[in-house]
């Protein structure tokens, strides 16, 4: 009697197999990374956003409490989330013959982020203090 022959897989359909996991695991490897980059950075930047509305807000509060706000501008360090960030305050004097009284007061924050310089501001306008 003649053994038949069995269906098996020979060694070379194995590497190919294994191959094309392989790249296949690579590919989600590296977007799984690029998501958690990306999470990171929309973190970074809403923690940004929260800092920015809460300095607002208190500026907000303080040109209600005192009838306007006087020009001004600081600058100085500040944690946000878990980073480091450079925080700029400025409150300046519009130039305009229509606008006399009115304010401009603007924040902004910069931080580094995977070695890149991010910014980000926020303006708006109180009446100037008398």
């Amino acid at each position: 009697m003649r053994r038949g022959l069995r269906a098996a897989f020979t060694l070379v359909e194995l590497m190919a197999a294994v191959s094309i996991l392989s790249v296949g695991i690579v590919l989600i490897a590296r977007s799984f990374i690029s998501v958690a980059q990306a999470l990171d950075s929309m973190r970074n930047r809403i923690s940004a956003i929260q800092f920015l509305e809460t300095k607002m807000s208190e500026w907000e509060q303080a040109a209600r409490e005192a009838q306007g706000l006087k020009a001004d501008e600081k600058q100085e360090e500040a944690e946000v989330g878990v980073r480091q960030a450079a925080y700029r305050a400025e409150i300046s004097l519009l130039e305009d013959d229509e606008a006399e009284d009115i304010v401009q007061a603007r924040v902004s924050l910069s931080w580094t982020e995977e070695n890149r310089a991010k910014e980000l501001a926020l303006a708006t306008y109180f009446n100037e203090k008398k």
